[in-house]
């Protein structure tokens, strides 16, 4: 019975999935993933917890350049005991220059090299293109303490 289970658990387990890339203020990109992972070092590269980055438009490389991605290294956002999570962040300077630009969005090249819940020991690779939105919304709130009543009215001196 319970080979029966891991059989039919790892037959129907899917990879993780990148779900979303977002800017989240001036300088800071999150990644979302449909289920948790832990950046891990690869064999060519072995500095453990890493994303390879380009960012780019069809004329500039403010990230990288055609041939070469720039290492990051991202913070998981509320991680389990094991270190793995579905949101990961880093901090990126290269938002300053597409800003300078007037960039409302550029396309980001994401490679991450991890393991997964399934498959703590094993490791895959997930390259994932998509157009980021540079457009980022301030929380910005107004509160006043001092409060005017309706008929308060005016007084000419």
């Amino acid at each position: 019975t319970t080979l029966l289970v891991l059989f039919a658990s790892q037959a129907f387990a899917t990879s993780p999935t990148i779900t979303k890339i977002e800017r989240i203020n001036v300088n800071t990109i999150l990644v979302t993933l449909d289920q948790g992972i832990k950046p891990v070092s690869h064999f060519d590269v072995p500095i453990e917890g890493r994303f390879y980055i380009l960012l780019y438009t069809s004329a500039t490389y403010y990230l990288g350049s055609s041939s070469i991605s720039i290492a990051r290294t991202p913070t998981a956002v509320n991680p389990n005991d094991n270190g793995f999570a579905t949101q990961w962040q880093w901090e990126e300077p290269a938002l300053t220059a597409t800003d300078n630009d007037g960039l409302s969005e550029i396309t980001i090249n994401l490679n991450a090299y991890s393991s997964d819940f399934e498959n703590d020991i094993g490791h895959s690779s997930r390259d994932y293109t998509s157009t980021l939105n540079l457009i980022w919304q301030h929380d910005l709130s107004i509160t006043s303490i001092n409060t005017l009543d309706t008929n308060e009215g005016t007084n000419l001196v």
